[in-house]
C-alpha cells in the first residue's frame, strides 16, 4: 500500500471527513487566481486579437483603432472588473 493511501486510510479510521481538504483545496484555487487578477488584470482584446487594429475592408493597408479596445489591444478581465482591480 502506498503512502497516500495510507494516510487516506488513517483518516478514515479517525472518522475526520475530506471536507476541509476540500475547503483549502478550494482557498487555494481562489487564492491564486485572485492573486492572478491582481498582478495580470488584463488580457489581449478578443476583437482586434491583440493589435489594436481593425483592418478596412475595401483597403488592405488601411486600418483604424480598435472600437472594443480604443487601440491599446488590451482589455480588462471579467474578474478584475467585476472586483474593481484596474492598474494602470
Amino acid at each position: 500500500m502506498s503512502a497516500r493511501y495510507a494516510v487516506l486510510a488513517a483518516a478514515q479510521d479517525a472518522g475526520t471527513t475530506g471536507m476541509p481538504v476540500s475547503f483549502a483545496i478550494l482557498a487555494a484555487i481562489v487564492g491564486t487566481y485572485l492573486l492572478s487578477l491582481y498582478l495580470h488584470p488584463y488580457s489581449k482584446c478578443k476583437t482586434c486579437n491583440g493589435t489594436g487594429k481593425h483592418a478596412g475592408a475595401m483597403f488592405g493597408y488601411a486600418f483604424r483603432a480598435c472600437r472594443s479596445c480604443g487601440g491599446s489591444s488590451r482589455r480588462l478581465r471579467l474578474g478584475a472588473k467585476f472586483l474593481g482591480i484596474n492598474r494602470k
